[in-house]
C-alpha cells in the first residue's frame, strides 16, 4: 500500500534529518563557516527559487560582522563574480541544479573559492568548483525535492548556529 502524502513527507524529513546528523555533514558545515569567516567577499548566486531561504541566512549575518552579496538569477553581473580573488567566497545555491547548468560558464572564469550547495550529483553541474556540499544523499538532478526545498532551510540553519558559536555577534 502507498503511504499517504502526509506520512511520506513525514519519511522524507526524518531521513533528511538523520543524514544531517552525521558527524561528516557536521565538519563540512563547520568548515563552510570558517570559509565565510577567513573570506573577504562573500557572493551568494541563487534563483528565485532558493533566494528567500539565502535572503533568510544574509539578514542575521550582518551582526556578526560579515556582509553577504546575494545576485538573483537576473541579476547575475560577470563582473562581480570575474574581479572575485582567491581569499573571496562565491557560493552557488542551486537545489535542483538547473540554476548551477545556467551560470556554468561564468563559474569558470573567477579565481574565488567555489562552493556549490545542491542535491544534483551530475559532474556536468559539479566540475567547476572546489566543493559541493550534497543537500541528503540521493540525486535530485532537476527534480525538485524534499531535500531541495526543506533540506536547504536546515542547512542555512545549522550554518548560521555553527557560525555565530565558533565566531560570534559583533554589534
Amino acid at each position: 500500500m502507498k503511504p499517504d502524502f502526509e506520512s511520506w513527507m513525514q519519511n522524507e524529513l526524518e531521513a533528511m534529518v538523520r543524514e544531517f546528523e552525521c558527524l561528516s555533514v557536521k565538519e563540512n558545515i563547520a568548515r563552510i563557516a570558517d570559509k565565510i569567516y577567513e573570506s573577504s567577499k562573500i557572493i551568494f548566486l541563487s534563483s528565485y527559487s532558493t533566494l528567500m531561504e539565502v535572503t533568510e541566512f544574509q539578514r542575521p549575518m550582518v551582526l556578526s560582522g560579515k556582509l553577504i552579496r546575494i545576485l538573483s538569477e537576473r541579476k547575475v553581473h560577470d563582473e562581480f563574480i570575474t574581479d572575485m580573488q582567491q581569499n573571496d567566497l562565491l557560493v552557488t545555491v542551486s537545489a535542483s541544479g538547473n540554476f548551477a547548468a545556467s551560470v556554468h560558464e561564468i563559474i569558470k572564469t573567477t579565481k574565488a573559492n567555489k562552493l556549490l550547495i545542491t542535491t544534483s550529483r551530475s559532474p556536468e553541474i559539479t566540475e567547476n568548483y572546489d566543493e559541493v556540499f550534497y543537500l541528503g544523499n540521493k540525486d535530485y538532478t532537476h527534480v525538485k525535492s524534499v531535500c531541495g526545498k526543506y533540506g536547504l532551510m536546515y542547512f542555512f540553519d545549522l550554518l548560521y548556529s555553527t557560525y555565530i558559536q565558533k565566531y560570534g555577534i559583533k554589534v
